[in-house]
């Protein structure tokens, strides 16, 4: 959580997708008027909520605002030069915590956002991570990037253990 503002700016210097309006906040009451996602940027692991407009909040950890984006969430999981893009629709903000089972199914980026993504990690020092994005009205955008991302979820709604067979390669190879 405490990457997220980092892994925002190195992510803006590419063309291939773009950042929704972000906002850094703590230690404020603001009134919101539009709509945003709320997200931790302290060491604590948070739900991403949507902060509806005109309503009045106060924070007090450090948080993220987000301008919120409708449209098909998009799991990237890269491991080395392995892509494997999922794509999610749910009928929740955060899918993770969806009181209805979500349509988890594979994913087909372009070459250009997955080279993106390759060269973000590189950049990032990441041999494996987990980056989320949106797709909305024909454009990519960036959320972050999980330098640590659970992936029994996604491999567990596909037919084939693609992000494990990844890491078992990626592995075996930095041994030798």
């Amino acid at each position: 959580n405490l990457s997220k503002p980092y892994q925002l700016a190195v992510a803006s210097q590419f063309k291939n997708w773009l950042i929704p309006s972000t906002n850094i906040i703590m230690n404020t009451q603001i009134k919101i008027n539009q709509s945003f996602i709320c997200k931790s940027i302290s060491s604590e692991r948070s739900i991403v909520n949507q902060v509806y407009r005109h309503e009045e909040k106060s924070f007090y950890e450090p948080a993220l605002l987000q301008a919120y984006i409708p449209g098909l969430n998009i799991r990237v999981h890269a491991c080395d030069k392995s892509i494997t893009s999922v794509g999610i629709k749910s009928d929740s903000v955060d899918y993770r915590y969806s009181g209805k089972d979500n349509d988890v199914f594979m994913y087909h980026l372009p070459g250009h956002v997955e080279r993106d993504v390759l060269a973000l990690n590189k950049i990032l020092k990441l041999r494996f991570s987990g980056i989320d994005l949106i797709y909305y009205q024909k454009k990519y955008y960036f959320l972050e990037a999980n330098p640590s991302p659970g992936y029994a979820y996604f491999e567990a709604a596909l037919s084939y253990p693609h992000i494990s067979k990844a890491l078992v390669t990626s592995l075996s190879e930095y041994h030798h």
